[in-house]
């Protein structure tokens, strides 16, 4: 048509008319049909409903339509009686033992969270045994050690008090002066810590008693015996109502030494037991400990075993692959070869 307006000058204006109409026809066909196309797909979206695919919770799939339809809840109630209608649904489509299922689940968690409490329960029970048993022994070698010093040293609250009393110094006084007295005041709080009466010490005392009057009955020394068991006697007496403990029965002594001997020899069994059972648990810990060191030094093995297979059945397969490709590469070489041959000789082989 441009190249028909361009020689335009030579057409008449009828002729030019013409061709203008033919070619507004033409468009104007063509626009019409794509009109048509776009009015019929249309009419198919609406009667297939194209499914925009929106998943509810439910599980259904909704339409553009159906979402369109669907109404927000106004109130609080309104949203609630929603609620309670879904979880009815979800509770009639997972079935009568969810419930049942539910409750065996937190049983379970519950028993797990219990198991957990009363492990750490044990440990700590045992951290503070352990700590008890620590502080015992601290408290009983600062006791012997004590008693070593003393056994050692001479009474150091007698030499304290001998120390503290001064000798009184008489000042002159001057006449028509007055003179404060100056007192030197001894501290009685600090008394000397009597020595314990051990039982051995009491029954060789009482021994010591029984032979001397048994000795000067025997050489006719009554009077003077009588007056030593008399001395016993009221010495024993007075000690009781001061309130000090007074050990004069032979048989109750003895039974105690023999209490204090048992008790040691219960404390030694005891210590024995103690050492031998750290000594078998440092055995057994030192046991797993290697055990677990081997086998993992078997299973490094084991691992490095096992891939140099792998890499050496790789390496072959390599190895097969190339040869193949090289004795391919051969058999062509060799069959082209033959077929040069051939043509030059005149014929083709078979």
């Amino acid at each position: 048509m441009i190249d028909q307006l361009k020689t335009s000058s030579s057409m008449n204006d009828t002729e030019l008319r013409k061709t203008i109409d033919t070619e507004y026809k033409f468009l104007s066909n063509v626009f019409e049909q794509i009109k048509q196309f776009r009015q019929s797909e249309t009419v198919q979206e609406k009667g297939t409903e194209r499914h925009v695919q929106v998943t509810n919770r439910t599980g259904k799939i909704k339409t553009a339509k159906e979402l369109k339809e669907v109404q927000r809840a106004k109130t609080l109630e309104e949203l609630h009686q929603r609620l309670d209608s879904y979880k009815a649904s979800k509770a009639v489509k997972k079935g009568p033992n969810y419930e049942r299922n539910l409750k065996r689940k937190i049983k379970k968690k519950s028993k797990v969270l219990k198991a957990k409490e009363e492990r750490k329960k044990l440990a700590r029970r045992v951290a503070k045994e352990k700590k008890a048993e620590q502080k015992r022994e601290e408290e009983e070698t600062k006791r012997l050690l004590e008693k070593a010093n003393l056994e050692k040293k001479p009474n150091v609250a007698e030499i304290d008090c001998k120390a503290t009393i001064k000798p009184v110094t008489e000042v002159p006084v001057a006449k028509g002066s007055i003179v404060f007295n100056k007192l030197d005041v001894v501290d009685e709080s600090v008394k000397a810590k009597p020595a314990k009466d051990r039982p051995q010490v009491a029954l060789q005392k009482l021994e010591k008693t029984q032979r001397l009057i048994s000795k000067l009955k025997e050489k006719g020394n009554i009077d003077k015996a009588a007056k030593i068991q008399d001395k016993v006697l009221w010495n024993n007496v007075l000690n009781k109502a001061e309130g000090v403990r007074v050990k004069d029965d032979k048989e109750k002594i003895k039974k105690s030494i023999k209490r204090v001997e048992d008790r040691k020899k219960k404390s030694e069994k005891k210590w024995k037991e103690r050492i031998e059972h750290t000594q078998k648990q440092m055995e057994s810990r030192q046991k797993k400990r290697k055990e677990n060191l081997k086998s993992r030094k078997d299973q490094k093995i084991k691992k490095k075993i096992k891939k140099s297979i792998k890499n050496r059945s790789r390496w072959r397969a390599d190895r097969r692959s190339e040869r193949k490709i090289s004795s391919q590469g051969k058999t062509r070489r060799s069959r082209r070869r033959l077929r040069s041959q051939s043509r030059r000789d005149g014929h083709c082989p078979e």
